[in-house]
């Protein structure tokens, strides 16, 4: 009798060896895509939290006919009772947070104080860390609970907020404290321009994030109150708030320190331009424009407009769009509307 065998149907080592390659291959080639259509959506939740922030800004104004200051901290150089309240707390009725603004007066009404920098009940309040919905960029890396704040500004660990107010072109420091670069770039470091208060014999102190009355930006570090006549630049050429990202490590990129939602400091300069490699992690320069990103920030505009601003921007042009009243709109470059 003859035997009959059957011929095999399976994959030979060799060829089980090549599919394994083609898929590989094909998963390579498909990373990069997947990667970049969820920085996409990622990007596109940022920018409807920036919307969602300047709509409240604008309803807060609409209802109290001025803008939320952006913070009451003068860094002790004026002997007044000061608030912990902040920009990012007075808007939290209008984004659907009233329950946790009720609870922030009641602690904020037990901080008021005139002593500099002290532990308050604010600090101390379990509500540093309450995630407020629409306050953390998607594209942040890790928890929004971070860790690793000075220890004299409230609990580790906090949530943290990727949205600063806009202080104007100042100076991120005061120049007798020695600190690097505090006056930022100056027009690429070249010269000292309208952006660089330092130089410009205001006073010795500088507009330190905007810890003095009448500063350049809308959200000063200091309770100015501003209202629609006070942006003659125009609401849909002044930057209101913008982004900056957390440092992953000493030494890199990113705000630290102060990137709490409940912090003082809450505002940010663009005296540093966006993106700044050289920053690092510092509270002079870390804490200022940055996002993750490919390529520059978001920013809602005083309007309520949202923008992409790429971080090759002439730093001239960025003070000019942070600044509300100097006559100078930036006619050189037009931003990106995001639709």
């Amino acid at each position: 009798m003859r035997r009959i065998v059957k011929p095999c149907l399976g994959f030979t080592l060799v060829e089980l060896l090549v599919v394994i390659a083609i898929i590989a291959m094909l998963v390579t080639l498909l990373l990069p895509a997947v990667q970049a259509a969820r920085e996409a959506a990622r990007k596109t939740q940022c920018i409807n939290n920036l919307k969602q922030i300047g709509l409240a800004l604008n309803n807060y104004q609409s209802a109290h006919q001025k803008f939320p200051y952006g913070a009451d901290d003068d860094d002790c150089e004026v002997s007044r009772d000061r608030n912990p309240l902040t920009w990012r707390v007075l808007i939290l009725p209008f984004n659907e947070n009233q329950a946790i603004y009720d609870q922030a007066i009641v602690v904020a009404e037990q901080s008021i104080t005139r002593g500099c920098y002290p532990v308050r009940a604010w600090e101390k309040s379990l509500l540093q860390q309450q995630v407020i919905d629409g306050y953390v960029c998607p594209s942040e890396s890790g928890s929004p609970i971070k860790s690793g704040f000075s220890t004299w500004s409230g609990p580790n660990p906090a949530a943290i907020a990727s949205y600063f107010g806009n202080a104007g072109p100042a100076s991120t420091g005061p120049p007798d404290w020695g600190m690097p670069n505090v006056c930022g770039k100056c027009t690429d470091g070249t010269k000292p321009d309208a952006f660089c208060p330092c130089f410009l014999g205001g006073p010795d102190r500088g507009f330190y994030y905007g810890q003095k009355a009448r500063g350049p930006g809308m959200l000063d570090m200091y309770p100015n109150e501003l209202s629609i006549q006070h942006v003659p630049d125009g609401t849909s050429k002044t930057l209101f708030v913008g982004e900056t990202h957390w440092s992953p490590g000493e030494g890199a990129p990113g705000c630290k320190e102060q990137m709490q939602w409940m912090s003082s400091w809450c505002v940010s300069s663009s005296v540093w331009g966006i993106n700044a490699a050289d920053a690092t992690d510092n509270w002079w320069g870390g804490c200022n424009w940055r996002s993750r990103h490919v390529g520059g920030a978001n920013f809602v505009m005083v309007d309520g407009s949202v923008h992409f601003l790429e971080d090759t921007i002439n730093l001239v042009v960025l003070a000019n769009l942070a600044t509300r009243n100097d006559g100078n709109v930036g006619a050189t470059y037009r931003p990106k509307l995001q639709l």
